[in-house]
């Protein structure tokens, strides 16, 4: 049916819309359908996972990306921290850069910005996502692939280090001290109750 801007009631002319309206029309109602369907899919993957996943996946992805003009330093640091490690195991230099930073001071969340530089963490002390997040970018530095990850259900962030193809992982709360090694089928938020592998200093 050919779309019409209005019929005259009293001839019953229509004046129709030109090519240029009506390209415009379908893609504003193409953009409409899109936006609603989005929407759709939102809501259904909000009521199956919670929107506190949601927000966390939102949160950690946005940290990921995170990159400072420190990292030549941060490198460097890591480096020397990890110098007596060798070959391609990656425990030797987890375990070394864990309990070099371990004894970093904590400073509350309210007394600093949300996320700052890792090597101002390392000298100055953070909450856990700075201090966490810190972890990571050492270990990025040396090659070792390792994540943030936050909840806003425990309001609490740690690093984590998966290894071996998700055999196992690490993961680091440098807010305790505790490392812990993992089995990869254990949720990372029970690295409290895990006793295969724990470091406490």
């Amino acid at each position: 049916m050919k779309q019409v801007k209005y019929v005259c009631k009293y001839c019953n002319k229509a004046e129709t819309y030109t090519k240029t309206q009506q390209i415009g029309i379908t893609l504003f109602h193409t953009i409409v359908s899109m936006l609603c369907l989005f929407g759709a899919i939102l809501i259904i993957y909000v009521s199956m996972t919670g929107i506190s996943s949601t927000t966390d996946m939102i949160a950690n992805a946005k940290y990921a990306k995170q990159t400072y003009s420190d990292f030549d330093e941060i490198q460097k640091l890591s480096y020397d921290i990890t110098i007596d490690c060798d070959g391609d195991d990656p425990n030797c230099y987890i375990e070394k850069l864990y309990r070099n930073v371990s004894s970093i001071r904590y400073v509350p969340s309210s007394d600093i910005k949300p996320i700052q530089s890792p090597l101002f963490t390392y000298y100055n002390g953070g909450d856990c996502k700075n201090t966490a997040f810190m972890f990571t970018y050492m270990l990025k530095s040396l090659g070792i692939y390792s994540r943030l990850d936050c909840s806003l259900e425990k309001a609490h962030c740690v690093a984590v280090v998966p290894l071996k193809d998700y055999d196992y992982y690490f993961v680091a709360d440098l807010t305790m001290p505790i490392l812990s090694e993992m089995n990869g089928s254990v949720d990372v938020w029970d690295y409290l109750l895990w006793d295969k592998r724990n470091y406490r200093i």
